[in-house]
């Protein structure tokens, strides 16, 4: 009787049914908007890949995309797993540009190509044209991460995108730390990150990685354990199709412990040597005594392997050693090349190999063909470890040979790790210890503009160390000096302080001893040395340092000397300004500026003259810093650094802010905002969302400004940005000091006023100290208060800074005034007055008027003396000045707060007519808010007889809701708050199906930046007032049932997108039916009331998601519109929808080209040719691209072609 396997091909699937009902949670939980990263983890052959495999087969129907990669042991480049993802995913799509255009910009484009080389061969662009706009090295690493970020959000707006990575454990710290961030940003959009591991050392930096990531709860580790007992007998009956004898199955189970792979392998290692025999007394099958013996350790991956290679002959052998010592991936052109046999012997034997399970092909598509990779690390691990050092040195020095041959046909930057890895581990003859040396600075040097730092790193210090057995020459000494001095810039970059100071005073030791250095390079050393050290907040040494510099350019005979100099000018008064000495800085800004107009160095003028601009900020002389900001924005004008543009405007809008002149300010961080988001600099933008928050925490708008300092706190804490993460604290906790929180304003401030302390900021350190001060006073620690604004008072003192000075003692005379101490809070609110009053900061002086206002009301009550009456008149003027000021700034909601301030402080019967006039204020502020909201001309708004009497709510275009029977929309007035009309829109766009909306998804939504916990009742406040715009009755139009709101369609609510999509579902039946003549009605119905585009009026994510989605409904209608009347031969009709169509895409090809043939049809060449002209300039502009061959050998055919032979030309489009 013969032992038979199951006629299953693969090994049968059982047992994690719960593991498998846990990731499809996971899905649905992306199918709304909420991404999530999962961690496979467990031993080899436990069934992680399995395991993905069936999930994904379980979703597939559900339309997800899967985009896949690996971790590779040791790797060589970083970024390898994103570049195999990207090829993946090319290959996915074929390739189609059509498909890629609308998700490749040129920025996108040229940052890819640092890791797919090749990307030409995927995207037909020119690459040498496009050119990204100049950033530092860390501001290119977070554009180079948001690019990755952003590619995957807009894969996802298409469809639910699954990342699924095996062996994560093998993944370098680059490619961790890009994970790290897009996993981070994932949380609120439909993308999966499904990771497979065999665990992390606990020391590694993976576990650190993965620790992190835990803190803040954004992994979820799911462990894979042995099968069970019932799980085995149930994988082996189906194996066999027959059964086991129980001491034959017991075996089994001691020997395998329940891994799958070690039973599959021990199983089918058994049938190929004929060890298991039939028992017909137990009725089963049964191992034979002799081997039960032998065989007396549990199976483990390394004896799994090593029967895999038993049975192998000779040449298989030593096809699997030479690709083990090619790496972990092997191509079969390089076997080949290794080897002396034919081409179709070595196909033959990599079969063999595939079918024992030892090696796999990367993957079908046409650019891997022929590369393979070892099913396992071990694998190759355990062949190459069992080979003799000669061996490998001789087979990784032909290989480096070969390599080196074949670079003139590829690109070297793709080749030049493996050049190094193979160069580094051949033969040590002189010649190839050169070559090594120079492929390992090479290759450091391609790590550098991957922003792989740490990789570059490596490559340096091992070409460091292999030019130790090079013989002393100049050569070897100026290659090392060249070396030391990337090693530093590099570790420089890394935060590697101490590493970077160290190599770059070897470059200069080395440089002295061998005499190889200029007076030019001697200062750039200098100059580095001192950039490290003010980086790390070491002015003192940095001012050393750069001194030094200065010194070696005594004598300036050449050009590259000149700007040298004037770098170091520039640095001395950057570094100054750190320091908060003025008159320093001022010094050698205004020597830069004067070498630098010499020579017209305009970018080296514009940092003087920045410098300057800071300076006089710093002093409060507003008027002057204006001057110097406008003076460097028209020197950028000319240059179009966008970086510093940016830097500029977010100046300008700071001051500006000062000056009370809020729009203006805020006009000029939006502007700054576009510039950095068409940058995508990620460090610009969380400035401007810091000043953002400011600008809208002075205004009393607390939501918005804790939405905005939220964001920046999280960008700059993602960037390593310790001084931004100090402002974004700081403001925080004031902003929550003023909505009455101290507790938590402590958390934040303290924070803020350590690192400060590190960091030694010395300029901006009154300031926060202040804050903290004020805190722990409105703790009731008034004593610990009041030491540290003395304190930070002195320090503001010291430095000059009117700005800070006048905020110390306006916080002193809050104290005073809350201690009842009226004489002392009088003093130094009168000071803090005055010194507001020489700086024209309004907002600041109103605050200062507000607080001397009270303190004489409350003066007045007190006062027992003639003096009363003067001190109440006096209190009366001082408010008055304050409500003039807020309400010349519009901040209506600091005049509520003054009227709440002045009820509290027990003075509502004392200043009632302040009270009416700040009431009268308040309203004539609405109403002229209201009247800015009014439409100039209205539009007119088509209202159907049948839905008189129904709540109308349209949607295209901006979102316009009309009562029963009214012909004028609900006002914002009446709505109460812009939320309850987003709560409304939310419902009717996203909520198609009708069976309504979880509070936590409308909380998601609708306050996406705030934490749920935080909002109190504002979601039941903001619920009230969309009732009360659209209800006469509770319930009337919206339901809530268990945390589950939704609109009563059942009653009378009309709205245009319901509508739409009737129209749409009406469309496909009618269709289905071939009621062609219906359909089309159906979607002139729909076309007719898609006006403008979706919701037109809000920008929040949802709301753009939707509105994509719908523009995409829109496209179909105009397609189908189109082709039913091309296909009647309605070619004037078919234009008309065409032309819709390119409003949406402007690039789209086929369109073009029935646009053109239509024209040409009804005798209008003139219009065919001129439509042409319009599709090439669209595909130049958008996409940098020409028409496509079919587009263009139609133009030539209308354009020279026999009018009579038009309708020849039918086939060629449609």
């Amino acid at each position: 009787m013969n032992l038979q396997f199951s006629t299953e091909r693969n090994v049968p699937f059982v047992g994690r049914e719960s593991e498998l009902k846990i990731l499809e949670g996971f899905f649905d939980s992306i199918l709304e908007n909420r991404g999530g990263f999962v961690l496979i983890e467990g031993e080899t052959g436990i069934g992680k890949t399995r395991l993905v495999e069936q999930f994904l087969d379980r979703i597939k129907p559900r339309g997800a995309m899967v985009i896949r990669g690996h971790g590779y042991h040791k790797e060589i480049s970083p970024y390898r797993l994103f570049s195999e993802m990207l090829r993946d995913f090319f290959s996915s799509v074929n390739y189609d540009t059509r498909y890629l255009a609308p998700l490749l910009d040129n920025l996108t484009i040229a940052l890819l190509e640092k890791i797919v080389p090749e990307i030409e061969k995927y995207i037909p662009f020119d690459i040498s044209r496009i050119t990204t706009p100049p950033m530092s090295p860390k501001e290119e690493k977070q554009r180079f991460y948001d690019m990755f970020l952003l590619l995957f959000l807009k894969l996802s707006h298409r469809y639910p995108l699954i990342l699924d990575i095996e062996d994560l454990h093998w993944l370098e710290p680059d490619t961790l730390e890009l994970l790290r961030y897009l996993i981070t940003n994932f949380r609120k959009s439909p993308i999966l990150v499904i990771a497979s591991s065999r665990g992390a050392q606990a020391d590694s930096f993976t576990e650190g990685w993965l620790g992190n990531l835990e803190d803040q709860r954004l992994v979820n580790r799911l462990k894979l354990s042995s099968l069970t007992q019932q799980e085995v007998k149930t994988l082996v009956e189906t194996f066999f199709n027959q059964q086991l004898t129980n001491n034959f199955f017991q075996w089994l189970l001691d020997y395998t412990a329940g891994n799958p792979l070690f039973i599959n392998e021990t199983l089918r290692s058994g049938v190929e040597q004929d060890i298991f025999f039939f028992d017909p007394v137990e009725s089963g099958w049964e191992i034979k005594e002799e081997y039960q013996e032998r065989v007396l350790e549990p199976a483990t991956l390394p004896s799994v392997i090593e029967r895999r290679l038993m049975g192998l002959d000779k040449l298989s052998q030593k096809v699997l050693s030479l690709a083990s010592v090619t790496g972990e991936r092997f191509d079969i052109e390089t076997l080949q090349k290794l080897l002396t046999i034919s081409p179709r012997q070595l196909r033959r034997i990599v079969g063999e190999l595939i079918v024992k399970n030892l090696i796999q092909k990367i993957s079908d598509m046409e650019e891997e063909k022929g590369n393979y990779r070892f099913t396992h690390h071990i694998v190759r691990l355990h062949i190459y470890q069992n080979l003799s050092l000669e061996f490998k040195e001789k087979i990784h020095q032909k290989i480096a040979t070969i390599l080196e041959r074949e670079k003139e046909k590829v690109k070297l930057s793709q080749k030049v790790e493996d050049l190094a890895y193979h160069f580094s581990r051949g033969k040590k003859d002189r010649s190839s210890l050169k070559k090594s040396i120079n492929y390992l600075i090479q290759a450091g040097q391609k790590m550098q503009k991957q922003y792989s730092e740490s990789k570059a790193e490596q490559y340096l210090l091992q070409a460091q160390e292999l030019l130790k057995n090079i013989p002393a020459s100049k050569e070897k000494y100026a290659k090392l000096l060249k070396l030391l001095e990337s090693l530093g810039d590099v570790q420089s970059r890394v935060g590697k302080s101490d590493s970077a100071i160290n190599s770059y005073q070897a470059a200069l030791k080395l440089g002295e001893i061998q005499k190889l250095l200029d007076q030019l390079k001697k200062a750039q050393l200098y100059r580095r040395i001192g950039y490290v050290y003010h980086t790390i907040s070491d002015y003192t040494e940095a001012i050393s340092y750069y001194e030094r510099a200065l010194k070696e350019l005594k004598d300036i005979s050449s050009e590259a000397e000149r700007t040298e100099f004037i770098t170091i000018c520039n640095s001395l008064g950057l570094t100054y300004i750190m320091k908060g000495e003025h008159q320093k800085c001022i010094h050698w800004s205004n020597k830069g500026i004067k070498l630098s107009r010499k020579r017209k160095h305009l970018p080296l003028i514009e940092q003087s003259y920045s410098n300057l601009g800071m300076v006089a900020y710093g002093q409060g002389k507003y008027d002057e810093a204006i001057e110097f900001f406008n003076r460097s924005l028209e020197i950028q004008r000319k240059i179009q650094d966008k970086s510093r543009l940016s830097a500029l405007k977010i100046n300008l809008g700071v001051i500006h802010l000062n000056l009370g002149q809020y729009d203006q300010a805020e006009d000029y961080y939006y502007k700054a905002l576009n510039v950095a988001q068409e940058m995508g600099n990620l460090s610009w933008k969380g400035i401007i969302y810091n000043n953002l928050g400011v600008l809208y925490k002075d205004k009393g708008e607390w939501e918005k400004a804790l939405g905005f300092l939220e964001k920046s706190l999280r960008i700059r804490e993602q960037y390593g940005d310790r001084r931004g993460m100090v402002s974004a604290l700081d403001n925080l906790g004031v902003t929550f000091l003023s909505q009455g929180q101290p507790d938590k304003a402590l958390d934040y401030v303290s924070q803020s006023f350590d690192i400060c302390q590190k960091i030694g900021a010395k300029n901006i350190l009154p300031i926060i100290q202040t804050d903290l001060g004020a805190i722990h006073f409105q703790l009731n620690q008034h004593e610990k208060g009041l030491a540290l604004v003395n304190e930070a008072l002195d320090m503001a003192t010291k430095q000059s800074s009117k700005l800070n000075i006048g905020i110390s003692k306006r916080t002193l005379g809050q104290f005073y005034l809350s201690l009842k101490k009226w004489e002392n809070a009088e003093k130094f609110l009168r000071e803090s007055k005055i010194l507001f009053e020489e700086l024209g900061s309004p907002f600041q002086l109103a605050q200062t008027l507000e607080s001397l206002g009270l303190c004489l009301a409350q003066m007045s009550i007190w006062e027992k003396t003639e003096k009363r009456e003067s001190l109440f008149q006096r209190s009366i003027d001082t408010l008055n000045q304050v409500i003039k000021i807020f309400t010349g700034l519009n901040f209506e909601k600091r005049l509520i707060f003054l009227k709440e301030k002045i009820k509290d402080n027990h003075l509502g019967s004392e200043l009632s007519p302040l009270l009416e006039k700040i009431e009268q204020k308040i309203m004539h502020m609405r109403t002229k808010k209201e009247a800015e909201k009014q439409p100039e001309s209205p539009t007119p708004v088509v209202i159907s007889g049948d839905y008189m009497d129904h709540l109308r709510i349209y949607c295209f275009g901006r979102l316009r809701v009309y009562r029963p029977y009214e012909s004028e929309e609900i006002s914002a007035k009446e709505w109460g708050s812009a939320k309850a009309t987003q709560i409304l829109a939310y419902l009717v766009v996203k909520d198609t199906k009708r069976i309504g909306v979880t509070r936590d998804k409308l909380l998601d939504a609708i306050w996406p930046e705030i934490d749920p916990q935080s909002l109190g009742n504002t979601f039941h406040v903001t619920l009230s007032h969309l009732r009360k715009a659209i209800e006469k009755k509770k319930g009337e139009y919206l339901s809530s049932q268990a945390g589950v709101y939704r609109l009563n369609w059942e009653g009378k609510i009309w709205s245009d997108v319901g509508e739409f999509l009737s129209c749409l579902d009406n469309a496909l039946r009618f269709q289905k039916e071939e009621k062609f003549h219906l359909m089309d009605l159906e979607y002139r119905k729909a076309a007719e009331l898609y006006s403008s585009n979706l919701l037109e009026d809000f920008y929040e994510r949802w709301a753009e998601e939707a509105r994509d989605e719908y523009r995409e409904k829109y496209n179909t209608v105009f397609r189908r519109l189109a082709q039913s009347a091309w296909e009647k031969s309605d070619y004037e009709n078919c234009i008309s929808y065409l032309q819709s169509l390119l409003l949406s895409d402007p690039t789209d090809e086929e369109a073009h080209r029935m646009i053109m043939l239509s024209y040409a049809l009804l005798g209008s060449r003139t219009a065919a040719i001129r439509q042409f002209k319009v599709c090439e300039g669209n595909l130049k502009r958008y996409l940098e691209i020409e028409p496509e061959p079919d587009t263009v050998n139609l133009h030539k055919k209308i354009k020279h072609g026999n009018p009579k032979d038009y309708r020849k030309l039918l086939s060629m489009v449609g």
